[in-house]
């Protein structure tokens, strides 16, 4: 299992989702403003610069 080859223990795997689904439920609503105010083709352009960003 992944959680074994980082030295994870379950709680802190679950600890580690729990954060995250808190930050994307509440980073959605400023995004959601964001895509009303702007269109749906600016986010969704800039979207994809970060994600290659990210990934690089």
């Amino acid at each position: 299992m992944i959680y074994e080859s980082f030295n994870f223990t379950l709680l802190e795997i679950g600890a580690l989702l729990t954060v995250s689904t808190a930050t994307t439920t509440f980073a959605l609503i400023p995004i959601g403003k964001l895509v009303d105010r702007y269109g749906s083709v600016w986010s969704l352009r800039i979207s994809v610069l970060l994600g290659i960003m990210a990934f690089t």
